[in-house]
């Protein structure tokens, strides 16, 4: 199940986030886009905070990411995420960071049902 968040201003769109739900109560972040004229004015984070509100909601206890972006590294660790691994000489022979975030403790009890 994948599902996109849009940010809007004026109906036009200015941001995007993607996120594919995963098995065992994890989703992958697939993408964040922002439009360059709204970078830096909290649309990411608020996108961000939409997911997770959403992930919860639906079971979902973990979310991951994979970035080759640096600077992509300290916008996600300043909301919580973390560094786990990186994954050499990747596609495009670049190296993909992967950062993850525990949205609870625990997973929910649905997901062994």
């Amino acid at each position: 199940q994948n599902v996109i968040f849009g940010a809007y201003t004026n109906h036009n769109l200015i941001g995007i986030l993607s996120l594919k739900h995963d098995i065992g109560g994890t989703a992958l972040i697939d993408w964040l886009v922002i439009d360059v004229h709204y970078r830096k004015s909290g649309v990411g984070t608020q996108l961000l905070k939409k997911a997770e509100q959403w992930a919860l909601s639906h079971t979902i206890h973990y979310v991951y990411l994979y970035t080759e972006n640096k600077r992509n590294i300290d916008f996600y660790t300043k909301r919580g995420f973390r560094v786990v691994g990186v994954m050499r000489n990747s596609a495009f022979g670049e190296d993909e960071h992967i950062l993850e975030k525990q949205l609870r403790s625990k997973p929910f009890e649905e997901i062994f049902k």
